[in-house]
């Protein structure tokens, strides 16, 4: 008798899980879901603005002013990307640890090592009158989704409780950053040449380089010379992928196509995401009609087209970057600058991590 009573607990309890986990389920595969249909009260908008879906769920937003398009875009892109902007603007400000825990430590000390956040910052306090508007409506937009999301949170950011502060001006400039620091790969390159020039020695640079002509300074030469261990000590380099990664845009006249029309094709060979980083949008008002590619965080098209004209970009892998060695003082607490050492500025930040106690460090 009590070997029955309980196997009809476990077994209840075996169905009260299933159910539970099945609600769950449920609930998760719900939540977040972008709303394609309906009325939208946004009372920001000094207009109505109206929200075409087509057969591929591509947005066709027409407006009666440029600032409520803008304002239209920014709920557009929190409805469907929402994670993607949340995580986006955390990587940026170096708080992706205080949401998902100390594996994102390495991720936020590099984003404020380079100073993304800050320099999103003064960014903002140089832009436009007409660009800060167009941004501030935009945020005006995020924040309304934010307020008053449609069916919830999407399910990654549910489960993680979190709670999302209001979108600023600044957050939209630093996916700007974010997408400016992807393409500045070319620092690579940089480190795969030092390192040549540390174990192969300048005389036998053409020899590798294949006869491309690398000038070297007399001051680098003489540094290898005097500090021969620490000039060749293993560097990021190591890992970088010499082949070259190119990228690629085109353009055809009208004379020269089928359909008497210009044709503008463009691969700007960014790395791919989930979800990916475009979002396509037809977005027309009085003063501003383009369709083609934008960026979640950003309120215009960034690739695509006009009435009148067509557009794109590509990296041209232009050596945007160098390396720079520097010579501090035994203590570490200054750096030579000609015959003297000045000071280091140093500042000490302070990272949340989810779980964990908070890690202080300074840059």
């Amino acid at each position: 008798m009590k070997a029955r009573k309980l196997a009809r607990l476990l077994l209840l309890v075996l169905l009260l899980g299933a159910l539970g986990a099945g609600g769950a389920f449920f609930w998760l595969s719900r939540t977040g879901r972008p709303v394609r249909s309906g009325t939208i009260a946004l009372f920001e908008l000094a207009e109505r603005v109206t929200v075409r879906f087509d057969s591929w769920a591509v947005p066709h937003v027409e407006a009666g002013t440029g600032r409520d398009l803008a304002m239209a875009m920014g709920w557009l892109h929190a409805n469907e990307r929402m994670l993607q902007m949340e995580l986006g603007r955390r990587s940026a400000f170096g708080n992706l640890a205080e949401l998902l825990g100390k594996d994102a430590l390495a991720l936020d000390k590099r984003a404020l090592e380079l100073r993304l956040g800050e320099t999103a910052e003064r960014v903002v306090e140089s832009l436009s009158v007409e660009h800060r508007g167009l941004l501030e409506a935009y945020a005006l937009g995020v924040n309304s989704w934010i307020e008053r999301p449609p069916n919830g949170l999407p399910p990654e950011l549910a489960v993680l409780f979190a709670d999302l502060r209001p979108w600023r001006v600044a957050d939209s400039v630093a996916f700007m950053l974010l997408l400016s620091r992807d393409l500045s790969y070319p620092l690579r390159f940089e480190e795969l040449r030092w390192q040549w020039l540390t174990r192969a020695g300048v005389e036998r640079l053409d020899d590798i380089t294949g006869g491309a002509k690398l000038a070297v300074d007399g001051r680098i030469e003489e540094y290898i010379r005097q500090h021969p261990l620490s000039a060749a000590k293993k560097t990021a380099g190591d890992s970088a992928d010499p082949q070259k990664n190119g990228s690629n845009n085109w353009a055809l006249g009208s004379t020269r196509t089928k359909n008497e029309a210009p044709l503008v094709a463009n691969d700007p060979h960014l790395a791919l995401g989930v979800p990916g980083l475009w979002y396509q949008a037809l977005m027309r008002s009085p003063d501003y009609e383009a369709s083609g590619m934008t960026i979640p965080g950003l309120p215009l098209v960034v690739i695509g087209q006009s009435a009148n004209l067509a557009w794109s970009f590509t990296n041209t892998e232009l050596d945007t970057s160098d390396l720079f060695i520097e010579e501090l003082s035994p203590d570490g607490t200054s750096v030579r600058r000609g015959q003297e050492f000045v000071p280091l500025a140093k500042q000490t930040v302070t990272i949340q991590v989810r779980g964990s106690t908070a890690v202080s460090f300074d840059l």
